[in-house]
Formats: structure tokens, sequence, C-alpha cells
């Protein structure tokens, strides 16, 4: 596996993928490859994860009717699918024929995580950084401000 900089290249090729007649992609939310190079589009439409090989041909589609809101796909070393649902509020594991494995959170119920929108997770661990350091009788560091 590499690491560091890496320089990403790409191209475009409109029509890549071939998806059975009178079918389409609504809102595509994400698209991951698995180590078999199968590529994953997970989509806001009536299939929401449709699977093609490197070529662009369909091999199969699943999770109709599982997911409220696609939001992210994300595949692990194990080619295990986390599909995110934002309207749900969950994080799903899968394999990679649809076979739902697990799943964090409570369907419906957003975490109390401490998290608001307009606010950073970030800059908010800071403040309480420069709190603690302050406590101990340190002055906050430079990269601390938030």
């Amino acid at each position: 596996m590499a690491s560091g900089r890496h320089r990403i290249e790409y191209e475009v090729i409109e029509g890549w993928e071939r998806l059975p007649e009178d079918w389409s992609f609504v809102e595509v939310a994400g698209v991951a490859c698995d180590s078999q190079d199968r590529v994953y589009v997970f989509n806001r439409g009536i299939h929401p994860v449709v699977v093609f090989d490197k070529e662009g041909r369909f091999l199969n589609a699943w999770g109709e009717g599982m997911f409220k809101g696609p939001h992210g796909i994300f595949i692990d070393r194990e080619d295990c699918l986390w599909l995110a649902d934002d309207k749900d509020h969950t994080v799903h594991k899968f394999t990679t024929d649809g076979r739902k494995l697990m799943t964090l959170g409570e369907s419906g119920r957003a975490a109390d995580t401490g998290y608001r929108i307009g606010v950073s997770p970030v800059r908010r661990a800071a403040g309480e950084l420069r709190r603690a350091a302050r406590h101990l009788g340190r002055p906050p560091r430079r990269h601390l401000r938030g």
C-alpha cells in the first residue's frame, strides 16, 4: 500500500457504465472499488447499490428499500462495504453481495455526539485544550487557536 503524496490521474469516459434498460442513477452519493476491481455506485435511486466490473458491465444491484438517504460509501481491506445513511442516522456494513453484517447507530435517532451544524468539532476541541492548558498553568500553543 502506498503512502505519502501521490498524483492521482483519471479520465472521464462518458457512458462507461452499462445500466440495464430503463435504469438510471439518482443523485450518486459515492463510488468505490473493491479488491477485485468491481465498481460500486451508491445512489438515491430505486437500486441504491449498483455493481459493475472494471469494464463498466452491469453485474448486480441490491439495497432496494434499505436506505432512507444514501450519503457515502467506503470499502475496507476485507472488501466489506460501509454505507452511510444520513437521513436514518446509521452506517451499515455489508458483504459485496449485499448481506448486512452490522449497523452502527439507532435507526431514525441522531447520536448525541455533541456535533452541531455550523460548529466545527475541531475548533471546539481546540478550545477545550486551551482551557485545559490554562488550568495547568501553561500558555496555549499557537496551533490550538480555534
